[in-house]
Protein backbone atom coordinates (compact mmCIF):
# COMPACT_ATOMS: atom_id res chain seq x y z
CA UNK A 1 0.00 0.00 0.00
CA UNK A 2 1.68 3.64 -0.95
CA UNK A 3 2.63 6.02 1.58
CA UNK A 4 1.51 9.57 1.24
CA UNK A 5 1.83 12.54 3.20
CA UNK A 6 0.45 15.88 3.73
CA UNK A 7 1.53 19.24 4.38
CA UNK A 8 0.24 22.72 5.45
CA UNK A 9 0.95 25.69 3.42
CA UNK A 10 4.72 26.08 2.14
CA UNK A 11 5.66 29.49 1.75
CA UNK A 12 8.65 29.75 -0.96
CA UNK A 13 8.38 33.36 -1.31
CA UNK A 14 10.15 36.47 0.08
CA UNK A 15 13.07 35.69 2.52
CA UNK A 16 12.71 31.90 1.73
CA UNK A 17 13.31 32.61 -1.12
CA UNK A 18 16.65 34.51 -0.67
CA UNK A 19 17.57 32.27 1.33
CA UNK A 20 16.98 29.38 -0.71
CA UNK A 21 19.69 30.59 -3.18
CA UNK A 22 22.35 30.11 -0.81
CA UNK A 23 21.79 26.49 0.40
CA UNK A 24 20.64 23.02 -1.05
CA UNK A 25 17.24 22.48 -2.04
CA UNK A 26 16.59 19.33 0.66
CA UNK A 27 17.49 21.80 3.70
CA UNK A 28 14.33 23.43 2.77
CA UNK A 29 12.60 20.25 4.54
CA UNK A 30 15.32 20.38 7.08
CA UNK A 31 14.98 17.31 9.55
CA UNK A 32 12.11 16.20 7.96
CA UNK A 33 13.85 15.26 4.57
CA UNK A 34 14.61 12.02 5.44
CA UNK A 35 11.11 10.97 6.36
CA UNK A 36 9.37 13.36 2.97
CA UNK A 37 11.58 11.26 0.54
CA UNK A 38 10.15 7.51 1.97
CA UNK A 39 7.02 8.67 1.25
CA UNK A 40 5.68 7.13 -1.76
CA UNK A 41 3.95 10.72 -2.72
CA UNK A 42 3.51 14.09 -1.03
CA UNK A 43 0.69 16.76 -1.27
CA UNK A 44 1.60 20.32 -0.27
CA UNK A 45 -0.32 23.39 -0.28
CA UNK A 46 2.25 25.80 -1.87
CA UNK A 47 1.25 29.32 -1.10
CA UNK A 48 3.03 31.13 -4.02
CA UNK A 49 3.99 30.58 -7.79
CA UNK A 50 6.81 29.33 -8.85
CA UNK A 51 7.81 32.28 -11.50
CA UNK A 52 10.25 34.46 -12.76
CA UNK A 53 7.94 36.52 -15.03
CA UNK A 54 5.94 39.41 -14.22
CA UNK A 55 6.61 42.10 -12.19
CA UNK A 56 5.69 43.24 -8.64
CA UNK A 57 2.38 44.78 -7.94
CA UNK A 58 2.85 48.82 -7.88
CA UNK A 59 -0.28 50.18 -7.83
CA UNK A 60 -0.80 49.98 -4.11
CA UNK A 61 1.53 49.25 -1.14
CA UNK A 62 1.49 45.35 -1.14
CA UNK A 63 4.15 44.12 1.96
CA UNK A 64 4.17 40.57 0.22
CA UNK A 65 4.77 38.89 -2.92
CA UNK A 66 3.87 35.73 -3.34
CA UNK A 67 6.69 34.45 -6.10
CA UNK A 68 9.32 32.44 -6.10
CA UNK A 69 12.25 31.05 -7.85
CA UNK A 70 11.53 27.87 -9.53
CA UNK A 71 15.29 27.14 -10.14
Amino acid sequence: MPTLGLTGDVMLGRRVNERQRTRWPDEIWGDLTERLSSLDGLFCNLECCLSTRGQRWAETQRPFHFRADPE
